[in-house]
């Protein structure tokens, strides 16, 4: 038992940090707000609203997968950890990906900043990267502490992770795609 508790724990532990990396990434949270003035572009392709910002998303799951991969390669052969436990994290840490880079695409589209004269600017000076960073850290770190206050194992915490993500990813996704439009049409430069 002792065991699969300290499993539900390292479980819990790579979820947080997936949700770290990816929203660090700031693919999907500067979107956006790296087209500067040419948004006006996105207005006039014979492509939806929806399809775009989706595509954005895709962007940064990509490269959050590629991050959870890079660092699942390392866990398995430095640290030793089972090839079965990785890939159920890896699954799981997916919802993690899913998470952040919906929290970003929300943020960006509702504040972005488009008035940049250097291309850096738009993701190193653009606080919606610090922000949809800060609540995925907040997320996880409230994940974290209710795996540790509540003891749970290892099939609780997956199930948990599942259940909470999951609905979490699926209400996100709803709001993008009923309201994304919306406000993808009234940004202006």
């Amino acid at each position: 038992m002792q065991k699969q508790g300290i499993s539900g724990m390292v479980f819990v532990a790579f979820f947080g940090v997936m949700l770290f990396v990816s929203s660090s990434n700031g693919i999907a949270a500067t979107s956006i707000s790296r087209e500067g003035e040419n948004v006006f572009f996105n207005k006039y392709i014979p492509v939806s609203y929806n399809t775009q910002i989706m595509a954005k998303v895709i962007a940064g799951i990509i490269m959050g997968v590629v991050g959870m991969l890079s660092i699942s390669l390392f866990a398995v052969i430095l640290l030793k950890l089972p090839l079965s436990l990785m890939a159920l994290m890896c699954v799981t840490s997916f919802l993690a990906i899913l998470f952040s880079n919906f929290v970003g695409i929300i943020i960006d589209l509702y504040n972005p900043k488009l008035h940049w004269d250097n291309e850096q600017k738009a993701v190193k000076q653009n606080l919606n990267l610090m922000l949809s960073m800060v609540i995925c850290i907040a997320f996880g770190g409230l994940t974290a502490f209710a795996v540790i206050k509540l003891n749970l194992n290892l099939i609780q915490v997956v199930v948990s992770l599942i259940a909470l993500y999951g609905t979490l990813d699926s209400l996100l996704y709803l709001f993008i795609k009923k309201i994304g439009n919306k406000i993808f049409s009234k940004i202006e430069y």
